[in-house]
């Protein structure tokens, strides 16, 4: 298939490249796993080339030594892999591994590259991995079922585990249950790879909100949590023995009608631990907050994007780039990230990637 390219960025001389990958739905011609770069000058993408065949592999995870990649296979597979990053960024398959439930929808790795954990939305379950030397994974060493409902008859009639992240000092990790409105808080035994739950350090959302994904702020005393169904970003404090206590929501669309179609997927903290960012599908748009000190929020801007149906985004290590996936319009877009405001302003697109879902820069 080929890959026009579109873009509206001069060329600037001594310009540096930072590859990133793509995640992708594989239903619609896309064959896996595709490689870029960005000039991190222009804010150009490279034209896309296959790195590894997937079965939709629509969330991805680097290991923190920047030699690995992982991916969840969404789906009837219920599975998750992981790859060595080769000459090229080529990548080769280190080995398959099943998972509980079905329909994986998210991975972390913990800060040491040790256990990678996946959370699958159907049938609500954590599974944990153990990561070898090489980056091959072993057999299960934990899974974790959660139960219960909430009251969205349609979309929580069970847990649907969402989101499995480790803390801000990798002493605690952290998941989102779309089904049940539940932000829980976990441990893991280091050498048996055990996950256990910590009930009363855990929290909840809004009834009917649904959690999706959460993000750390920049000096890990907050964790600020999107709800799919609710459209909301609620804040948690994080005390020293990894409890949260909630503090406030806040409108992702404060100044617009909300419907069920529209439905908040990502969020991103900038590095600088200034600004957060959500993505809204059906609206096509990113909101932009100021993170205040305290945790608190305010609502800067939302941004009506080129791209359709922007279900993952991801931020550059310097700050400076914002790329986001258009699910529904096979297409990235780059933004420029205003280092005073927070801003985005659109620098280019780059069409022809079928069903695109994650993005996953690549910096050792």
């Amino acid at each position: 298939m080929p890959f026009p390219l579109y873009v509206v960025a001069p060329l600037v001389l001594g310009s540096s490249k930072l590859p990133l990958y793509i995640g992708t739905y594989t239903t619609h011609g896309s064959r896996g796993i595709y490689r870029t770069t960005l000039d991190t000058w222009t804010g150009r993408l490279s034209t896309p080339v296959l790195a590894g065949e997937a079965d939709n592999p629509s969330y991805l995870a680097l290991h923190p030594d920047g030699r690995y990649l992982y991916c969840v296979h969404e789906g009837d597979r219920a599975s998750v892999s992981g790859f060595s990053i080769g000459a090229q960024g080529k990548l080769k398959l280190v080995g398959t591994q099943p998972t509980q439930g079905g329909s994986d929808c998210y991975l972390s790795l913990d800060p040491r590259g040790r256990h990678l954990l996946v959370a699958s939305y159907t049938g609500g379950f954590v599974t944990c991995f153990p990561v070898g030397a090489h980056g091959q994974l072993g057999s299960a060493t934990s899974f974790v079922h959660n139960s219960g409902t909430g009251p969205n008859k349609d979309r929580q009639d069970q847990s649907h585990m969402h989101w499995m992240h480790p803390g801000p000092h990798g002493h605690y990790f952290y998941s989102c249950d779309l089904g049940t409105d539940r932000v829980q808080v976990y441990s893991l035994a280091k050498g048996s790879g055990k996950l256990s739950e910590l009930p009363a350090r855990g929290s909840t959302v809004a009834p009917g909100d649904g959690p999706r994904h959460g993000a750390f702020s920049h000096d890990g005393r907050y964790l600020f949590v999107t709800s799919e169904m609710g459209n909301m970003v609620t804040s948690f404090r994080l005390r020293h023995d990894g409890s949260l206590r909630r503090l406030d929501t806040y409108k992702n669309l404060p100044h617009s009608e909300v419907t069920p179609r529209v439905t908040s997927a990502e969020i991103q903290c900038h590095p600088s631990g200034k600004w957060l960012y959500v993505s809204n599908r059906g609206d096509d748009s990113i909101s932009i907050f100021r993170v205040d000190p305290g945790g608190n929020l305010r609502w800067r801007e939302t941004k009506k994007l080129s791209v359709h149906e922007p279900r993952g985004f991801q931020i550059d290590p310097s700050g400076r780039w914002l790329v986001v996936a258009g699910q529904n319009s096979d297409d990235l877009e780059v933004y420029r990230i205003s280092g005073r405001s927070g801003k985005l302003y659109s620098r280019s697109r780059l069409t022809g990637i079928s069903k695109p879902v994650c993005i996953q820069f690549v910096h050792r």
